[in-house]
């Protein structure tokens, strides 16, 4: 493997700098904030302040890491990561709860589906977003809530053909 010039490298590489202290890639900088909402009450007590990152790779089992060594698995946290591959269901909003299956339902159930649409039709419009402290990734959840609908009406379409 030629590091110097990795278009002439077929392999995949390893960010060994920034990358996950497990498999090697490259994540994703996450709140504090988020860590300290998201991990276990035990784990929570023995956390510093550091910057903290979001393992990017869905087979590796660390939720996230900092550049210092500290590696916390999926174990140790609250909630699914969504694109991780040992999860219970695919969450689409942490805030409000709704999963792909409960976006597939409301597409299906309306005619036009944005995200307030679906939000109504599913009875958690009243519910707060709050998104550093529910969300794995520490960001909003619009991007993949409009991906699926998207896949939703596109599995609707099907049925109807």
């Amino acid at each position: 493997m030629n590091c110097e010039n990795c278009r002439d490298c077929n392999s995949q590489c390893h960010d060994l700098k920034y990358g996950c202290r497990v498999c090697g890639k490259r994540g994703m900088e996450v709140a504090f904030d988020t860590i300290l909402s998201l991990t276990t009450e035990y784990l929570r007590n023995t956390l510093q302040e550091d910057a903290y990152y979001l393992c990017t790779n869905p087979k590796c089992y660390v939720a996230y890491y900092t550049l210092k060594g500290r590696v916390i698995n999926l174990s140790d946290i609250k909630v699914d990561v969504w694109f991780k591959k040992d999860k219970k269901k695919f969450i689409v909003c942490y805030c409000r709860d709704i999963s792909l299956d409960d976006v597939v339902f409301a597409v299906n159930s309306i005619d036009v589906a944005t995200i307030p649409k679906v939000v109504h039709f599913l009875q958690k419009a009243d519910i707060k977003v709050d998104c550093i402290h529910h969300n794995p990734t520490s960001i909003s959840c619009e991007k993949l809530f409009i991906n699926a609908i998207e896949y939703a009406k596109k599995i609707k379409n099907m049925k109807i053909k």
